[in-house]
């Protein structure tokens, strides 16, 4: 199965945005990223597991030693 491109959305766009170092209003702003469909999910999963890391890092002390 081959993956198709798709124009990126915010998320994805400001994950894979350019460096600081580059000037205001350069051209490279006024570019769309276009992710595979493959990358869009990746970075959903990458979220995701992101998402649970934060949520287990907050448990107490005690539980985090059960899990």
């Amino acid at each position: 199965m081959e993956s198709s491109p798709i124009d990126s959305s915010s998320n994805a766009s400001s994950v894979l945005s350019s460096p600081t170092s580059s000037p205001p209003h350069s051209d490279r702003d006024h570019q769309q990223i276009t992710l595979t469909v493959t990358q869009l999910e990746q970075l959903k999963v990458e979220e995701k597991v992101s998402e649970i890391y934060r949520i287990l890092s907050g448990a107490p002390t005690h539980t985090q030693t059960l899990m």
